[in-house]
């Protein structure tokens, strides 16, 4: 493969890459993308599945049984779909990693389609990566499921791109109204799949969220093979049926556990099905109804349309044209890759080729499933996490429960095909492992893998130009890469780590400090006391990532008094990047250890007031709340099961050996206490279910007119069959708090609607109710003042019903469900 190594060069590759034949050759080529689901379907032999369109579609076309993404999260999946590039080559390995400046010489693939005459189309983009347009009109263009037809020449060839998005891992957290009504309303009443026949993989419990959440699953993946086979209908109304190559594709693995966001292989297998009509078969790399076991990852979709369309990719894309009839060469082994996402940074690298699958833990510090939010949002991952705290799970089952990874993990598909018997400490494998490592250290040389510098410092380096080129400027690549490999070698690296943990490159320090980390998680107490000296000199590295990595090792061990100090220094600096990382160290220890961090208490409470998120985490996630409610015992982030508090190997580490639960909380910095029991939630008429999440919180977010607010949360959610609703709100305290109103913001599916017909009572017995508060009025999701139900006054009393007719969208369509109400209490 030929690399560019420097701008200019792949400039001029870019513009000499394009030519076209005339309209007339040309194929229309039409793009069927799915989110977030492994081979679901029937052709690829799923009883459980029902899929007939997509079944046809392979009957007809090409399936690929060995088609991988090459990361299990979306918006770095499709940066290497749209580029032909790695992530790691250009930057974009960070999920959402916030306007990534592209290379000078990079375009598009359907900028290239344009460039050659195709009419195209993108509806959606989320592409990770700013600063370039989609197509040549400089805009994402089609609103419906035939974007084609807003072609002014319709004898243009068109490339488009449909979306379907119903089978997103938010299928699992969705609210059953909803999902019935929005994401499977194309189902008949025997397309619903049952519970108890779903196929559970080993790695999940057999437990009856588990099987309802895997059917929910499969009867969204047959909601979008009815809209696939609308979109096949409409190519045919439109008699383009015949000029159309059809490419299905799933952006990355299915989003349960285990899957989506990890380098498991359920993290990166996906469908792909690419169906030729009769006119184009020679375009083809195999005839209709082959079945392909070829490696090929999505990446490979870039060139291969540019060839089926008669165009020349461009030397700088790294993936190959293996989906049309091309002279590209077969790949021995796939790569995927696991960076940051959202506010969580892993770096796992995955090496896969027909028989094996590889995994580096670059972070084996770390555990395999930290608490985020947004991802924790999902009642299955709870449930994942109650059965972890119980001892519940077994084998495979509790492996993604760990605190901390296996810095190797090699599977054979041939014995072993979900790939769950680790065996990189099988001697019957060591030359596979050796065959696998080497694979790996070529192709990130090769590559140039950028997440070898932290996130933080590449920005730095790159001063505004593009993260690629950081990584061909880089020197001593080979070196830093080296360093970061010594950690596979164990205690018997140990002197050379301590050298290098004093190099004059801060990159090189950086892997040395992690690899004597890693080495603490197995070694004995006479290693570890060795070590110690050299990881208590780091905490004082002119290199804020150094003195952090450090600092995170030392807290691994239980020596919180050395390293609390930089801990909570770095809490203040104005960089959001390591204001995150501050917050993910804190949050991560184990609840017996709040005692040794009480000092960090106080500054997180300030520090979390100032917190401004950047897109690029998540809106939902924030880590200094999360480190504070898990020091002040409010919340149990947690989430490793018994026996995994510290690493087995380990006799320095605690393991747990009983459930952790939750302690009372200790009281709050005075100007900031809450007092009282928290809310307990009552139906008086209609029906309330699923109330949860009570807290009691404070933050920017909740000042109003200049008073510094507090509130108490509940999650509920209505049955209007009988309206009006009525939910009662006990006032924690008895009485004694003064409220001053009520909030509302939106819960999943209660999406951006209204509560219409709002009418406030107040009671000291919460049976007499009186006139109300107020009365008829409409509460707006938000947290402006207009989008609040404020009281006339504070009030004491101990009762507050909330009685609500209707909840209606923003177009006045109803609703099935609200979302998530806030009682604001006056400080």
């Amino acid at each position: 493969m030929t690399m560019c190594r420097n701008s200019f060069q792949c400039a001029a590759f870019a513009l000499l890459s394009a030519f076209s034949a005339s309209a007339a050759d040309r194929p229309n080529i039409l793009y069927i993308a799915l989110e977030d689901i492994t081979p679901m379907m029937g052709c690829y032999g799923d009883t459980y599945a029902k899929t007939p369109n997509f079944d046809k579609l392979a009957e007809e076309g090409i399936r690929y049984t060995n088609a991988h993404s090459v990361a299990p999260v979306c918006s770095v999946s499709r940066s290497s779909i749209v580029t032909g590039m790695y992530p790691s080559s250009i930057g974009t390995m960070h999920h959402r990693s916030g306007g990534v400046p592209a290379p000078a010489f990079l375009k598009f693939v359907p900028n290239l389609m344009s460039e050659a005459g195709y009419y195209t189309t993108n509806r959606k983009g989320d592409y990770n990566i700013v600063g370039m347009v989609y197509d040549k009109q400089g805009k994402k263009k089609g609103g419906d499921d035939a974007p084609w037809r807003s072609r002014p020449d319709k004898s243009q060839s068109f490339f488009s791109k449909v979306d379907f998005g119903e089978c997103h891992s938010s299928v699992t957290k969705t609210s059953e109204e909803v999902i019935i009504e929005a994401r499977l309303n194309r189902l008949q009443a025997d397309d619903f799949h049952d519970p108890d026949k779903a196929p559970l993989p080993s790695y999940h419990p057999d437990d009856s969220m588990f099987r309802n959440a895997w059917a929910r699953y499969y009867d969204a993946v047959t909601q979008v093979d009815y809209r696939t086979g609308e979109v096949i209908a409409a190519l045919k109304e439109d008699g383009l049926w015949d000029d159309t190559i059809i490419i299905v594709w799933a952006d990355h693995g299915v989003g349960m556990p285990r899957g989506k966001h990890t380098c498991w292989e359920q993290g990166t297998h996906v469908p792909l099905i690419v169906r030729f009509p009769r006119k184009y078969q020679h375009l083809a790399p195999a005839g209709p109804g082959s079945v392909v076991d070829d490696l090929v990852c999505l990446m490979d979709m870039a060139p291969s349309v540019l060839t089926l369309a008669n165009i020349k990719p461009p030397e700088y894309m790294q993936g190959r044209a293996l989906l049309s009839k091309s002279d590209a060469e077969k790949r021995e082994f796939l790569v995927a890759g696991r960076n940051r996402l959202d506010t969580r940074t892993q770096f796992v690298r995955a090496i896969r080729d027909k028989r094996y699958r590889y995994m580096r833990h670059f972070f084996p510090h770390r555990p395999y499933a930290p608490y985020e939010t947004y991802q924790w949002e999902a009642p299955i991952y709870d449930r994942f996490q109650e059965l972890a705290r119980a001892g519940k799970l077994k084998g495979p089952q509790a492996e993604y429960a760990q605190r901390f990874k296996s810095v190797e993990l090699l599977y054979d598909f041939e014995t072993d095909p979900e790939m769950v018997n680790n065996l990189a400490d099988d001697p019957a494998y060591a030359d596979v492992l050796k065959k696998m490592r080497q694979r790996l250290h070529n192709w990130m040389l090769e590559t140039r893998d950028l997440a070898l510098i932290e996130e933080r410092e590449l920005y730095e380096r790159a001063q505004g130009g593009s993260l690629w080129q950081v990584g061909q400027d880089l020197d001593n690549y080979e070196r830093i890469l080296e360093t970061a490999n010594l950690q596979l070698d164990g205690e018997s690296a140990v002197p050379e780590l301590k050298t290098r943990s004093t190099d004059d490159d801060s990159l090189v320090r950086y892997w040395a400090t992690l690899g004597l980390v890693v080495v603490t998680q197995s070694a004995g107490p006479e290693v570890v006391s060795g070590i110690l000296p050299s990881l208590k000199k780091s905490l004082t590295d002119n290199s804020i990532d150094v003195r952090l990595l450090a600092a995170e090792g030392l807290f691994n061990l239980g020596h919180y008094e050395e390293a609390l100090p930089v801990v909570i220094a770095e809490m203040a600096h104005p960089n959001t990047d390591v204001q995150v990382r501050v917050g993910n160290i804190l949050d991560s220890q184990p609840p017996d250890a709040n005692e040794a961090l009480a000092a960090a208490v106080e500054p997180l409470a300030i520090a979390k007031e100032k917190f401004k998120p950047q897109g690029r985490y998540g809106g939902t996630n924030k880590p200094f709340d999360r480190a504070y409610r898990a020091l002040t015992n409010q919340q149990l982030y947690y989430r490793w099961g018994m026996g995994a508090s510290g690493s087995p190997e380990s006799p320095l580490m605690a393991v747990q050996k009983e459930p952790f639960v939750l302690k009372a909380a200790p009281p709050l910095p005075r100007s900031r206490s809450t007092t009282g029991k928290q809310p307990v939630l009552k139906a008086i008429g209609g029906k309330v279910s699923e109330v949860s999440s009570f807290q009691t919180g404070r933050g920017p977010e909740n000042m109003i007119d200049g008073d510094l607010t507090s509130f108490w949360h509940s999650r509920f959610k209505p049955n209007f069959a009988k309206p009006p609703h009525y939910v009662v709100l006990q006032v924690p305290g008895g009485g004694t708090q003064a409220v001053k109103g009520l909030r509302y913001h939106a819960w999943h599916g209660g999406g951006n609607g209204h509560l219409k017909g709002c009418s406030i009572y107040v009671s000291d017995d919460g049976k007499t109710w009186g006139s109300p508060l107020v009365r008829n009025a409409t509460l707006k999701p938000g947290l402006k003042k207009d989008q609040l139900i404020l009281f006339p006054k504070p009030t004491n009393k101990k009762f507050i019903k909330l009685e609500v007719t209707a909840a209606v969208s923003r177009s006045g369509q109803p609703l099935a469900s609200i979302g998530e109400l806030d009682v604001l209490v006056k400080q």
